[in-house]
């Protein structure tokens, strides 16, 4: 373990390029049925090992995120954008409303350009404003939320009985509300300045903490369906309540997906080892690294 110039400890990440290499498709089941027909002792055990070699904890700068003007918009004291790739807030999309360039949102690196996501914190109420400023100013068209019901968060968007709220110099119309059985998808109508652009809103509400087999079984309709969502010219936001392991883990999924069709191969490792690069603990447990692969496994046997 280092320690960086700011204090953050930092994991040595050991060369693993020809230890993990990626798997062909075709080969992926098979792969996953050795695993699970290991005895109970070592099963998983490769995974692990896997898990083991990404990073853990803070490997890069933190400065901004740490400064004590900046203490209020963070949710937690271990979870930070890195200085490197956070999300910076501008002048002129956020006018009167500016207070400062920082926010807990982090750009993601995906298959087709270097912001292809962008992974956040759920807004609080002291940062609503300017989750609504990013939102507008990377052009944000698709918000994906992984919150449960029954936990407190805030609520970004109108309700069926108010059909419309402002935040910051934004007006936010509700169009539609679709209920699927996992999720509900919310069009919205926003506008500002005499400009107005349509942006959904993805809740996904039946997360599974401590459930695996379940876990997967209602996300693998809710992954189907974020394929769906074009990648071209602006990034697609995921939020959960502190931008970690819910958020990574469905980001882990759609980013390996994506890349199939390009190369073929199912490259879970490396692809998660670039994510927790750009977000610290985007991986949260080895549960849900476990979790990734069931969903990429039944993935390709539905649709491959």
């Amino acid at each position: 373990m280092e320690l960086m110039e700011d204090g953050a400890s930092k994991s040595v990440v050991k060369p693993t390029e020809k230890k993990w290499p990626p798997i062909k498709i075709n080969d992926f089941g098979d792969y996953m049925r050795d695993v699970l027909e290991a005895n109970r002792k070592y099963r998983y055990c490769c995974i692990q090992n896997q898990f083991s070699d990404l990073p853990s904890g803070l490997v890069k700068s933190v400065k901004e995120a740490t400064k004590q003007k900046n203490a209020d918009k963070n949710r937690c004291t271990t979870i930070y954008p890195y200085d490197k790739n956070r999300v910076k807030l501008d002048t002129t999309s956020a006018g009167k409303y500016f207070k400062g360039d920082y926010i807990n949102a982090s750009y993601i690196q995906g298959s087709t350009n270097y912001k292809e996501y962008i992974i956040a914190q759920n807004p609080r109420t002291n940062t609503v404003n300017d989750f609504w400023i990013m939102i507008w100013q990377e052009r944000i068209s698709y918000c994906v939320m992984i919150t449960n019901e029954h936990e407190t968060y805030l609520r970004y968007w109108p309700t069926l009985t108010e059909k419309s709220v402002t935040f910051a110099d934004l007006d936010i119309v509700l169009l539609e509300r679709l209920d699927y059985r996992f999720f509900q998808k919310y069009k919205l109508a926003v506008s500002r300045k005499g400009q107005t652009r349509e942006i959904c809103v993805l809740h996904y509400h039946s997360w599974q903490d401590y459930d695996m087999i379940l876990s997967k079984k209602k996300l693998l309709p809710f992954i189907s369906f974020l394929q769906s969502i074009p990648h071209y010219s602006a990034p697609v936001l995921f939020h959960c309540r502190e931008g970690t392991g819910r958020c990574g883990s469905v980001v882990l999924c759609d980013m390996v997906l994506r890349s199939l069709p390009v190369t073929g191969m199912v490259d879970i490792f490396h692809t998660a080892m670039v994510l927790m690069k750009s977000r610290v603990n985007a991986i949260s447990n080895l549960e849900q690294y476990i979790l990734v692969h069931w969903i990429i496994r039944d993935f390709l046997g539905k649709f491959y």
